[in-house]
């Protein structure tokens, strides 16, 4: 019995040393596994700082190059967003939609020329690496195109052309020692011929007559020609000699017969070679060699590239030439020219790594197109810009881009109606206020409102929300209303409203009242107008030195600033009998009023760059919400988006703010700098943020990260490589980002 007592003692000490170290292990387990969970937590913000720190330095890389290679520019700055969706990641991938990137190809280093039909329905391209390449029913670089090995010899390829006949399309190359004829009409293309050039002759230039029944070649101090009526087998036609053993770069062919020629000697050489005969005429003095030449499809026009950094402009009447114009903004040498199929545009490249695009006749620079390297060929294509580079890459801009207008001189206000169908620009210049057409794909100029005679139009227009008119005013403070049919605006009615030139106009939403006023006024006119009727001035506001006023959704309610840092809230649900509800005080003078579409909030944007919130549910007891003071020059406009979840502010900083609205505070979604000057106004129009400042230019970014990711993948072409990668990204690994 003894013995069994000791025994169970003993089992039950043991139970008591295997509970205990059951309790010390468990203990131990929780301890290692906190411990486990804390460092991986560690790890964790560690890994996420990092690729936050990668996010930003990415970004900032991507606005560095986007003035240059804006596609390369677009695929880092969604490269920052996949990193980490930082405000810098995301502001410099919102900023990548607001800025024309084009589609790229990648190939071999060294220069190409391009080549199209009128109709853009065959694009070529011959490049240095002796390949032609064709794209029928051209719609994307990377589709549908056929490439041709013509010829394996350095330095390849210095020109192509193309010309429609009977039904078939033909392709003309030529480079040293060599000249070519294709029929590209189907795939596979079938090199007809190879015409006898002599092994040493640089061919830089190639061309067919408008009909496609001679061939032109430029040669070493001559132009050479070939009868093509036997395609397989053309004629040989006697050449036409320069003044001096020069090489030719440069041809043109008009459907009389003229032959244009120019190279390294300092002139255009013509001939005349239609009806049979073949007589040099008149050479056209240049000073400097010519690089290229294009005529338009009537002709009349001639336009010249030039070493002297220059585009020349002739007009061609029989034999006679005339200058028409000529554009010196070229940073270096103009080594291809082309008319757009419309004949309303030139087009030009440049050594100086851009191509630019100019309005005929004025000659005024419409858009720019930046690369990474010299210029070497350039052509319109339907909506499209086709460049060709010294570095090999080809790319194609969407002429319909993000930039809906652009003028050489500020643009101070935006405005459009509820639908977003019309737009309105006013700035400085002949045009005060221009009109554009949102309804289709692009946007499309419309006519521009013209003051009535003896009247000068001032700084002011606003869209009616509904579209039916939009109103301006005069120097001498007169309201101007005109009525829009289709977005085209009629003859103006006229109403007296205050005693200084009009800088600001707002219309309430059902269109019944409106505001005027000045900068340098003493009052705000409050105008009534009866459906479709004329307005009349029914009241003033005591209010001096206004930069901004607008009603809220209701249009019962006008918020309206004065010179002193005070915002008036003023009841006009009668406007005839106007009533200040209370007074917003600022510590500096507002310089943009917002109301949300949403909500009974109002936002207020100063000269010291801060954005106040109030609530006005109660217009006699508005009560401060949050503010933040994130922009460092005068928020000129101010706008939330449709749904009030955001605002977007222009600054005089050079930024476009996007803040997200929270209940009582803003939180800085982007900061966006894709116009690098300064801001004046901001519109939400559909799915796009609209904005403009200083430099005259009216652009759009898109507004959700999603649809941004979705348009960068869908418009880069040929993807980042792992040699830019590197070059451009710091400490991550490559990765495919579509």
């Amino acid at each position: 019995l003894e013995r069994q007592k000791r025994s169970a003692r003993e089992i039950e000490r043991r139970g008591h040393v295997a509970l205990v170290l059951l309790a010390l292990a468990v203990c131990a387990a929780v301890v290692a596994g906190a411990l486990g969970i804390r460092a991986e937590r560690f790890q964790a913000d560690a890994e996420a700082a990092r690729d936050e720190a990668l996010s930003r330095q990415t970004a900032l890389e991507a606005s560095r190059i986007r003035g240059e290679s804006p596609n390369l520019a677009a695929q880092l700055s969604l490269a920052a967003y996949r990193m980490a969706p930082t405000r810098e990641g995301t502001s410099a991938l919102i900023d990548a939609t607001a800025v024309s990137s084009p589609e790229r190809w990648l190939g071999p280093d060294g220069a190409s020329r391009l080549a199209a039909l009128d109709d853009g329905s065959v694009v070529a391209r011959a490049a240095g690496d002796g390949r032609l390449s064709v794209w029928r029913d051209f719609e994307s670089l990377l589709e549908d195109r056929e490439d041709l090995a013509v010829v394996d010899d350095e330095p390849g390829l210095a020109d192509v052309d193309l010309v429609e006949r009977d039904g078939r399309v033909l392709a003309a190359t030529g480079g040293k020692g060599h000249v070519s004829l294709w029929d590209v009409t189907d795939r596979p293309a079938q090199r007809l011929a190879d015409l006898e050039v002599d092994a040493g002759t640089p061919v830089n230039a190639v061309v067919f007559s408008p009909d496609g029944q001679r061939l032109l070649a430029g040669g070493k101090g001559e132009v050479l020609r070939w009868s093509l009526g036997d395609l397989r087998s053309p004629d040989p036609l006697p050449q036409l000699p320069l003044d001096e053993d020069a090489d030719v770069l440069a041809l043109a062919a008009a459907a009389d017969g003229t032959v244009y020629a120019g190279g390294s000697s300092t002139g255009i050489t013509r001939y005349a070679t239609g009806g049979g005969r073949t007589e040099r005429l008149d050479p056209v003095p240049t000073v400097r060699a010519v690089r290229s030449l294009a005529l338009d499809d009537s002709g009349a026009r001639l336009a010249v590239g030039l070493n002297a950094r220059e585009l020349r402009l002739y007009d061609v009447e029989g034999d006679r030439l005339s200058e028409a114009g000529t554009v010196r903004d070229f940073g270096s040498w103009v080594s291809d020219v082309s008319f757009s199929p419309d004949g309303e545009q030139v087009v030009a490249a440049s050594f100086d790594q851009n191509a630019y695009v100019h309005r005929l006749p004025d000659l005024e620079r419409v858009e720019v197109f930046p690369t990474a390297a010299r210029v070497t060929g350039t052509l319109r294509v339907g909506e499209r810009l086709i460049t060709a580079s010294q570095d090999g890459v080809t790319r194609s801009w969407d002429l319909t881009g993000p930039v809906i207008h652009r003028r050489g001189e500020p643009v101070y206000q935006l405005s459009t109606d509820r639908a977003g169908t019309v737009l309105s620009a006013v700035g400085i210049g002949e045009d005060v206020v221009s009109l554009f057409d949102l309804t289709e794909g692009a946007p499309l100029p419309l006519p521009s409102p013209r003051a009535p005679a003896g009247e000068t139009l001032w700084y002011a227009g606003a869209v009616a929300p509904d579209a039916s008119f939009v109103a301006g005013g005069t120097e001498d403070g007169d309201l101007l209303l005109w009525p829009l049919d289709d977005g085209r605006p009629r003859e103006p009615v006229q109403a007296a409203a205050i005693d200084a030139g009009i800088t600001g106009v707002d219309v309430t939403a059902d269109t019944a009242t409106i505001a005027a006023w000045s900068e340098v006024g003493t009052e705000i006119a409050l105008l009534s107008r009866a459906a479709g009727g004329e307005p009349r001035r029914v009241a003033a506001l005591p209010v001096r030195g206004t930069e901004a006023a607008r009603f809220d959704a209701s249009g019962t309610i006008l918020a309206a600033a004065d010179d002193t840092g005070h915002v008036g809230l003023w009841d006009v649900s009668d406007p005839v009998a106007p009533r200040r509800t209370a007074e917003l005080t600022l510590d500096s003078v507002a310089t943009s009023i917002a109301f949300s579409p949403v909500a009974d909030v109002v936002a207020v944007g100063s000269e010291d760059g801060r954005v106040r919130l109030w609530d006005v549910a109660d217009p006699s007891a508005p009560h401060p919400l949050g503010e933040t003071s994130d922009a460092l020059s005068a928020v000129k406009g101010l706008q939330f988006s449709p749904d009030g979840a955001l605002l977007a502010g222009a600054s005089g900083d050079k930024f476009v703010w996007m803040w997200t609205v929270s209940a009582a505070d803003l939180e800085v979604r982007a900061a966006l700098s894709a116009s690098g000057d300064r801001m004046n106004d901001v519109r939400f129009v559909g799915d796009r943020l609209v904005a403009t400042g200083d430099d005259g230019v009216v652009r759009s970014w898109l507004v959700g990260t999603q649809d941004a990711v979705e348009a960068v993948c869908a418009g880069r072409g040929d993807p980042i490589t792992e040699d830019e990668w590197i070059r451009h990204v710091m400490g991550a690994p490559y990765r495919d980002l579509c």
